[in-house]
């Protein structure tokens, strides 16, 4: 169960699959899969791989296709256990089941490119974690570039430290669509250090932190998403710290203490047409210059619609309410 050091990230924590015909994957990979093996040829499941007492399984070479077939990669959440494990290897699909119950990360991407993760349902990771341990998440992506993550579903509804839904480190050009991450023991989705991430069409909700967190990811695309009931002090739906060049457009959050909020040195942004309701606040500018906000509906909030502060109003402000 060795694996590179995951950073422990105060503000952590998917890869869409390319569909490889099951019959192809089944002639090429025989036999049993037993926890803990390495897979290094495309491989679709016919049975559950349950009860690991470590790792589930391990990706070994480049360009592999691993089909779940619907089964299930069950841990017993054993220390520094991972569900799916790439560490090294580019090109590789993971899709179509369920993994639950490992300590880590469910599955994690490593120094991997051009890998996809689709349509799995991600739960029951990390449970019992502490405070200087290994930060967990469901889908984990580090310094991993033009991977894709779709359609999965992430609920990490468990007492930890830290257990984010989906986290994206040092990452370039990663896209993170129509995914589902919400009852997570900290944030939905976290990109942090990621240019030109695309984080469109995806649903997050009550996590324990904010919905869709984002911190020094320039180029950055946060559009279509919905993210709801986010109510702790200095969480929100949506917010984006310390990026230049984002671009925040037809997002609709309900609920939030902070529907949406740029901090801590955001610039050239573009926040438009995006509908905000209910919560605290509205949207706000914290600490960030030189931005665009216009046409966007704040409706129902319980405090400000829009606000500014600490360096003044942005370039432009004209919104509806």
């Amino acid at each position: 169960m060795s694996h590179p050091s995951q950073a422990s990230i105060g503000i952590a924590a998917v890869v869409a699959a390319v569909l490889c015909p099951a019959t192809v994957a089944e002639a090429r990979q025989s036999g049993a899969v037993h926890c803990g093996q390495v897979i290094k040829r495309d491989t679709t499941l016919r049975h559950d791989v349950s009860n690991c007492r470590g790792d589930g399984l391990k990706i070994g070479a480049d360009g592999v296709t691993l089909n779940l077939g619907g089964h299930t990669i069950d841990g017993t959440n054993a220390d520094g256990s991972e569900g799916i494990a790439v560490d090294g290897h580019a090109r590789v699909t993971i899709r179509n089941g369920r993994v639950r119950q490992f300590r880590v990360n469910g599955v994690a991407l490593r120094k991997s490119p051009r890998g996809r993760v689709v349509n799995l349902d991600v739960e029951a990771i990390g449970a019992g974690g502490k405070e200087n341990e290994p930060v967990s998440a469901g889908i984990f992506v580090q310094r991993s570039n033009d991977v894709e993550v779709d359609r999965n579903a992430v609920s990490n509804a468990v007492h930890a430290y830290q257990s984010d839904g989906m986290v994206f480190l040092e990452s370039k050009r990663v896209r993170i669509t129509r995914n589902r991450s919400s009852s997570n023991a900290w944030n939905g989705i976290a990109v942090i250090g990621s240019p030109a991430a695309r984080i469109e069409d995806n649903r997050t909700e009550r996590n324990t932190n904010s919905g869709i967190l984002v911190a020094n990811a320039p180029g950055v695309t946060i559009d279509g998403n919905r993210s709801n009931h986010h109510e702790r002090p200095d969480t929100g739906g949506i917010l984006v710290l310390a990026t230049e060049n984002a671009t925040i457009t037809s997002n609709r959050t309900n609920g939030n203490t902070i529907g949406i909020s740029l901090e801590s040195g955001v610039t050239s942004a573009k926040v438009a047409r995006n509908t905000v309701g209910g919560g605290g606040d509205g949207i706000a500018l914290l600490e960030s210059d030189g931005n665009t906000v216009e046409r966007n509906k704040v409706t129902g909030v319980g405090g400000v619609g829009i606000y500014l502060d600490a360096f003044g109003p942005p370039d432009q402000a004209t919104n509806g309410s």
